[in-house]
């Protein structure tokens, strides 16, 4: 299985994009390619399985428009724009975009070539951080944008305070225990909704002064009371959903006795490989979207137990 939004081909140009005029010269060129955006959706092919691009000779209307203008890269020596039209209704910015659909990108990822939702991925990340830091965190001024997108500073003169894009670092496990005798096991979290039972790992936000591990140790003994050991880091992922990294591990417990905490995680169980392989093949549960790390984690847990 490979993990979602992690195979963004983007020359960010991270130097480049400092320079004012060639970054005007990037929104002149006749190459520029602009990628519409409304309120937390992209625009796809009426089809849905790519993203719809505006060649920017064909669309300068739109740049009298936009609410925001973010500089994402080169994509093969062509210069890529987010746009914003999120100060349209939906009929609106459609019109002044003429072509495919707006949609939420959760909705739309598993049709879409990898490379695609990785970059729209990227763009909903960065407009997310531009819609929240509109002010000045030190004296309330308005901020603007520079760099391209990349960076804000404060406009008030006396104040000037620069901010860049945060995250928000959370850190995301599948706890197993492996017995001296029998299969080993995996705890996840049992959640059940309208949909049917769904099954996902457990997870939580890194706290300040905490290392990953930490964070790992501290979120499982909270939410599930159990202390774990072997913390593995497995892989990371891009969550913009809205405004996160997920880092993936795998961790031992020597115990079964879980204590929940109820806020957190409503239920749990412990599963072989192949009782979940079973159970989520009958449709008794589901495992979490498969766009989610989440699901790349207990596949691989499967595949490496069955």
């Amino acid at each position: 299985m490979k993990l979602f939004y992690c195979q963004n081909p983007i020359d960010r140009a991270g130097n480049l994009r400092k320079d004012e005029t060639w970054l005007s010269d990037q929104l002149k060129s006749p190459q520029a390619l602009l990628m519409p955006y409304w309120r937390s959706k992209s625009l796809f092919s009426a089809n849905l399985d790519s993203l719809s691009y505006l060649l920017l000779k064909q669309s300068e209307h739109v740049f009298s428009v936009t609410t925001e203008t973010i500089f994402l890269g080169l994509e093969n020596e062509k210069p890529v724009f987010a746009v914003d039209l999120s100060a349209y209704e939906l009929e609106e910015a459609s019109q002044l975009v003429a072509a495919g659909e707006f949609h939420d990108l959760r909705k739309v990822a598993t049709r879409l070539p990898q490379e695609q939702a990785s970059l729209a991925a990227y763009a909903r990340g960065l407009m997310h951080w531009h819609k929240t830091h509109a002010y000045c965190s030190h004296c309330g001024s308005k901020s603007e944008a520079i760099q391209g997108g990349h960076a804000r500073r404060c406009t008030n003169q006396a104040c000037k305070a620069m901010c860049f894009p945060r995250l928000d670092p959370a850190i995301i496990t599948l706890i197993e225990h492996v017995p001296q005798h029998g299969e080993p096991m995996c705890l996840l979290g049992v959640h059940d909704t309208p949909a049917g039972t769904i099954c996902t790992t457990l997870a939580g936000f890194v706290e300040p002064g905490e290392t990953l591990e930490g964070a790992v140790k501290r979120e499982m003994m909270e939410e599930v009371g159990l202390a774990v050991s072997n913390v593995r880091y497995v892989a990371s992922q891009p969550w913009p959903f809205p405004a996160s990294i997920m880092i993936g591990f795998t961790a031992e417990s020597d115990s079964l006795d879980f204590t929940l905490d109820q806020d957190e995680v409503p239920n749990a169980a412990w599963f072989t490989a192949k009782e979940l392989l079973e159970a989520s093949q009958t449709g008794k549960i589901s495992l979490s979207k498969i766009d989610s790390i989440a699901r790349y984690l207990i596949e691989n847990w499967i595949s490496k137990n069955i």
